[in-house]
């Protein structure tokens, strides 16, 4: 099946532990600046009631009480989380991958593999569009119901396919680890 070659390959490129070790370096260094964002901003602002605002008056209410410092912090977050968002990606699929190599990709069907990197993507998409549409909303003060709407369920969206990857990654491994045992 060509689709199963094409994440063999995937898998055997990103299952080094090389790779994975360079992934977890990198999210931990963007972990480690972008929770210096989160701190500030959340002792300050409340980025969580920002994120799963659904009106625009909220959204606006909640931006306003800011200032244009906070703002400016805010976007700089928010680019620092597009780059977090792609590290945490590829450091999931590098961890899936290794531990998939080394049950020799047989345990988990086709069908699962697939689930695991449409969940990634799916991670990473509602990541990048909660970002994008937040940036837009901000720079053109646009605020308009249905892209808060949208961006909130964005929100939602990629905690859910967040949850889906390491519900993946904690199968693998803990087959893994049932069949080290034996």
């Amino acid at each position: 099946m060509k689709i199963s070659n094409t994440i063999f390959k995937l898998y055997n490129y990103f299952g080094n532990l090389r790779i994975a070790i360079v992934f977890l370096f990198i999210t931990g260094m963007l972990l480690l600046a972008e929770s210096q964002f989160e701190e500030y901003i959340i002792s300050q602002f409340s980025i969580i009631n920002l994120q799963i605002a659904f009106s625009a008056a909220d959204f606006e209410t909640i931006l306003n009480s800011w200032g244009s410092s906070g703002i400016e912090f805010y976007k700089k977050y928010l680019i620092t989380n597009c780059l977090f968002a792609v590290s945490l990606s590829l450091l999931l699929l590098s961890a899936v991958s290794h531990y998939k190599l080394k049950l020799n990709a047989e345990y988990l069907p086709v069908k699962k593999d697939l689930s695991f990197v449409a969940s990634l993507i799916g991670y990473l998409f509602f990541n990048l569009l909660q970002n994008v549409l937040h940036l837009i909303i901000i720079e053109a003060q646009y605020f308009s119901n249905a892209i808060v709407i949208t961006a909130g369920i964005s929100t939602i969206a990629k905690w859910l396919f967040l949850s889906l990857c390491f519900s993946a990654l904690a199968i693998v491994y803990f087959r893994f680890r049932r069949l080290k045992v034996k």
